[in-house]
């Protein structure tokens, strides 16, 4: 079902196993999961484009400034818990604001 709150779209759905999923703007209380997810995905040794793991405070402070610059930041929450993001980062320059870099992660 998708719903519509403080004018973002959020689609809440039920897995084939039954379980719960919300794909969602991502908010400054989802850092310590998103930071969490992250460190377990590089300790099986996956592939990531990431020197280091943010801190919680650092993604916090990147959420915020996702969400000042009007980019998109998801998090795909599974059973209540941040298992995975996406994202939108808009082009910086005037001309390019209509375009747009996408990434996701599952964790």
């Amino acid at each position: 079902m998708i719903s519509r709150s403080d004018s973002y779209l959020i689609d809440e759905f039920k897995a084939k196993d039954g379980s719960s999923v919300c794909i969602r703007p991502a908010t400054i209380d989802d850092a310590h999961d998103i930071v969490t997810s992250v460190e377990s995905i590089i300790k099986k040794g996956t592939y990531l484009q990431k020197e280091r793991i943010r801190t919680v405070k650092e993604e916090q402070d990147f959420i915020g400034e996702m969400q000042r610059s009007g980019n998109m930041y998801a998090v795909i929450e599974f059973n209540g818990t941040a298992r995975g993001i996406a994202r939108v980062i808009r082009g910086e320059l005037q001309m390019k604001r209509h375009t747009g870099m996408f990434s996701n992660v599952a964790f």
